[in-house]
């Protein structure tokens, strides 16, 4: 059983706000922008019937998946200039986020979503 963690960014979606303002004594609405970005951590399948799920309650559509996780030596991002020598500093952060979504992973039995934004 290989546990993973993807990072997904959904569509924008937009809702309709209302703010009462001082000015005019009186509300005015507005439309608001709202991106979503979560993380998933688990199995494979776990993962694909949570990110359903997740999809289907919240009525999102999928933009990009990425993996997250510890990049080799050798691999493309291992040398990528737009690091700059912190790296090893993302890399230890990556492997630390991991640990405890594991941790969490093994008090649920079940993917664990880590909202993002």
């Amino acid at each position: 059983m290989d546990l993973i963690a993807q990072t997904f960014h959904f569509f924008p979606t937009y809702e309709n706000t209302t703010i009462w303002n001082d000015t005019i004594q009186g509300y005015i609405g507005d439309v608001e922008e709202m991106s979503q970005s979560v993380r998933m951590f688990g199995t494979k399948n776990q993962i694909k019937n949570t990110l359903e799920h997740y999809m289907n309650k919240h009525t999102l559509m999928l933009d990009e998946v990425h993996n997250y996780k510890v990049e080799s030596k050798g691999s493309y991002w291992y040398e990528h200039p737009c690091y700059k020598g912190k790296f090893h500093e993302e890399m230890k952060q990556i492997q630390n986020n991991l640990k405890e979504y594991k941790k969490l992973w093994e008090q649920k039995k079940n993917a664990v979503v880590i909202k993002l934004r």
